[in-house]
């Protein structure tokens, strides 16, 4: 994994990229980024507002990093805004992980949840994460 494995000019050039790619988004879309980011941000909030108050383990370097970039863009991590027990918030089974689901500040009141199926697997030590939102899908029906 990138973020995981890679050295600090990788790194960089992949925040850099986040960092672009999340500012060319235009205020009446709403974008969720979502993935395995090798990061654990922790529990606490203090002096962070990407950081939305639960979260379990303790924060490491990629996690204060996540935590940077969300502040610079005005971005939330979806999954602290919600209090989970641990087997509802570990994406991968070899190893406690955790993706991450980010959205813009402006749109985090329409994530209603997020959560993880715990015994589902998507792919192998994989599970299912749920990411909710209050958007109605409108379809368009012909007639016939």
């Amino acid at each position: 994994m990138l973020l995981a494995h890679g050295n600090r000019r990788r790194k960089k050039s992949f925040w850099n990229e986040v960092f672009h790619l999340v500012s060319c988004i235009s205020q009446n879309e709403m974008a969720i980024l979502a993935g395995d980011i090798n990061g654990h941000v922790g529990s606490s909030n203090v002096a962070m507002i990407g950081h939305g108050g639960f979260q379990y383990g303790d924060r490491n370097a990629n996690g204060s990093r996540i935590l940077n970039c969300a502040d610079r863009l005005n971005l939330v991590i979806c999954n602290t805004m919600f209090m989970k027990q641990e087997s509802q918030m570990a994406t991968y089974a070899a190893v406690p992980g955790q993706s991450m689901v980010i959205v813009q500040q402006e749109d985090k009141a329409n994530v209603r949840n997020v959560k993880v199926i715990p015994n589902a697997e998507c792919v192998p030590k994989h599970k299912f994460l749920i990411i909710s939102n209050g958007h109605a899908v409108q379809y368009n029906k012909k007639m016939a």
